[in-house]
């Protein structure tokens, strides 16, 4: 199989964008570990295409012998033991003195604990005890310690009351030593009486016919005589079942390896690394396995190139796979499943999800490609494998515009749209519209698709408010001036335009809004060296004010120069020279606005608003009239 690629080595990033990305894997493995234990714990609970089976009484449990191997392979060499049973075995019958409920909760704790190997402190064992060794505690027959532990506690009692040891150590262990031996082989010779009354079926099956006696120490040598249960009518279909399957040839081998010297070699160094970053311990397990081909029972082809899985995990992690392999389908019932519309190196990548949460790509896989097959499967961690990696390898986590990112948001902005990606859509276009003056000038904007264009400009324009329209406007402007007007800029100029009049229209429609507030008034401080620019903008959008709204913004540009003059402020010019910008931007905006009313003054003392005039300037309005 491919390596992972490090995408990370052909570009230099600083620390805040690596943390940055670690930050986030870390979030998406929490997740995906969660959904993985999820769906482990339901191939158990659901008993999905379970292929061994532990007999523990008269009843069975379904396990899968791919999962109890890849998670501890001294647990399913000590379950042969205990069932002297050949490796392969389908059937494995649990010794007397084994119950159900502790097997029960030994499988549980096997699928749902993350690492088996690690500390266990909320259980109550000695410290060091790993998983695994409680694990196999459950598997172990108890021995007759009730007289050591007895003694033992006798001894510390006389201690206590006493003060001084009454007994010689040395003496003290030789009677502790030949009870225990005692004990010891009158259980071997229980045993021995119970295995020689039980006659061994012709399949490997253990039946009890005779009456068998149990030993139970307890601190005594109390022997009790049961009966062992014949197993109920659905259970013995079970078990002959499974005992006819034991006796099919398989035919999984099919696949000839090109080079099985160096493949066996390759599946070798698995056991001591994965090179691949999973989820989990409980997914670096299963990869382990998956990689190792072990016990596998069903073969992926695609395009020629075979990938030996496993039909319980693919069906308890993907609703796809859990159609075809376990509705009426042809694949339900065949060895080889064929999967048209992709390609190896996605199918590789997919499997790597199933199996072990992988989060970074290898080189033959494409996220075009991933982000299709994630949909058609319905594999929703996949999807947010696709989207962390274009976060991080396409759009750079959002950050300021560079000559990777220009291009890799637009690519992803396509992507979101084929998909129905909502939210990973509306970051892309909310960085395209912060960054408009850089972002819509390159060719590859000019090359989208003319509706993913179309998205841009309606996402500018849904998102125009009071505090960002001015700056709409002055992109609009200066984009028009810079992008060469060519055939294959069309579309983009058309979005500008539309752009442009939406933002004059809102502007015209809120006027009285804008000129009073804050945005407004510190307009000139942000933009001093654009203040022609700005005047030139205000003229089209004053030209274009009804005269209702005409009168209440002659009103307010009054007020506004007032406070701005009798304020005193003072704005830093960039020539290095004390001028007063704010007064003098407000007092042409508050001539264009008087020029406006005069030219359409008929019309102007028709409307509601007209009394809102102050009173002089109502005058030298009607002298105009008469003067004309």
């Amino acid at each position: 199989m491919a390596r992972p690629k490090d995408k990370f080595r052909s570009q230099i990033f600083g620390d805040a964008f690596l943390d940055k990305s670690e930050r986030e894997r870390s979030r998406l493995k929490l997740t995906l570990a969660k959904q993985m234990q999820k769906d482990i714990g339901r191939m158990l609970d659901e008993e999905i295409h379970s292929d061994l089976t532990i007999a523990v009484g008269n009843r069975t449990i379904q396990v899968h012998r791919f999962f109890i191997k890849t998670r501890s392979k001294r647990i399913y060499e000590r379950f042969v033991e205990l069932a002297n049973a050949e490796p392969q075995s389908k059937l494995l019958t649990m010794p007397w003195w084994l119950d159900y409920d502790t097997l029960i909760i030994l499988f549980h704790q096997l699928y749902n604990v993350n690492s088996v190997d690690g500390e266990i402190d909320e259980i109550d064992i000695a410290a060091g005890y790993t998983m695994v060794d409680y694990l196999l505690s459950l598997l172990s027959e108890k021995k007759p310690e009730s007289v050591r532990r007895r003694m033992m506690r006798i001894r510390k009692e006389d201690e206590d009351m006493n003060g001084e040891e009454t007994t010689d150590p040395l003496e003290e262990s030789e009677v502790l030593t030949n009870g225990v031996q005692d004990l010891h082989n009158e259980t071997v010779t229980r045993d021995e009486e119970v295995q020689n009354k039980v006659i061994p079926h012709v399949n490997g099956v253990e039946e009890c016919n005779t009456l068998a006696e149990k030993v139970t120490l307890d601190g005594e040598n109390d022997i009790q005589d049961n009966r062992c249960d014949k197993y109920d009518s659905d259970n013995t279909d079970i078990l002959q079942k499974v005992a006819e399957e034991d006796t099919k040839l398989s035919d999984v081998d099919d696949v000839v390896e090109e080079n099985p010297n160096l493949s066996e070699l390759i599946k070798m160094s698995y056991d001591i690394t994965v090179p691949y970053n999973t989820c989990s311990v409980l997914g670096e397990d299963l990869l382990r396995g998956f990689l190792q081909d072990l016990d596998y029972d069903c073969i992926i082809t695609v395009s020629d190139v075979h990938f030996k899985a496993h039909r319980s995990l693919l069906t308890a992690r993907s609703a796809y796979f859990e159609a075809m392999l376990s509705g009426s389908w042809v694949e339900s019932d065949s060895h080889e499943i064929k999967l048209e519309g992709v390609t190896p190196g996605v199918m590789e990548q997919t499997l790597l999800y199933l199996y072990g949460g992988v989060t970074d790509l290898i080189d033959s896989c494409t996220l075009s490609e991933l982000i299709m097959v994630a949909d058609m499967y319905g594999l929703d961690g996949l999807r947010d494998v696709v989207l962390y990696n274009l976060r991080r390898d396409y759009c750079h986590f959002f950050h300021k515009p560079c000559s990777v990112c220009e291009e890799g948001v637009l690519i992803t902005l396509c992507l979101t749209v084929t998909y129905n990606m909502a939210e990973m859509q509306e970051r892309c276009t909310k960085w395209i519209n912060n960054h408009r003056i850089k972002i819509w000038r390159t060719e590859a904007f000019a090359r989208l698709p003319p509706e993913i264009i179309e998205i841009c400009y309606n996402t500018a324009a849904s998102s125009m408010d009071i505090s960002n329209v001015i700056r709409v406007m002055m992109d609009c402007q200066r984009m028009n001036r810079t992008i060469p007007h060519l055939k294959h800029n069309e579309t983009v100029l058309h979005y500008i335009t539309l752009l442009m009049d939406s933002a004059t229209e809102y502007t015209s429609q809120n006027f009285n809004r804008l000129i009073n507030s804050p945005h407004f008034i510190n307009l000139d401080k942000d933009l001093a060296f654009k203040i022609d620019l700005l005047e030139e903008l205000f003229e089209s959008v004053i030209k274009s004010l009804s005269m209702k709204t005409a009168c209440l913004a002659y009103v307010s540009l009054t007020k506004v120069y007032k406070n701005v003059t009798e304020g005193g402020e003072y704005y830093v010019c960039y020539a290095g020279e004390n001028c007063n910008i704010g007064e003098k931007f407000i007092s042409s905006l508050l001539k264009m606005s008087e020029a406006f009313l005069k030219m359409h003054i008929h019309q102007v003392i028709n409307t509601e608003n007209w009394d809102l005039l102050p009173k002089d300037f109502q005058t030298h309005l009607l002298a105009k009239i008469q003067s004309s």
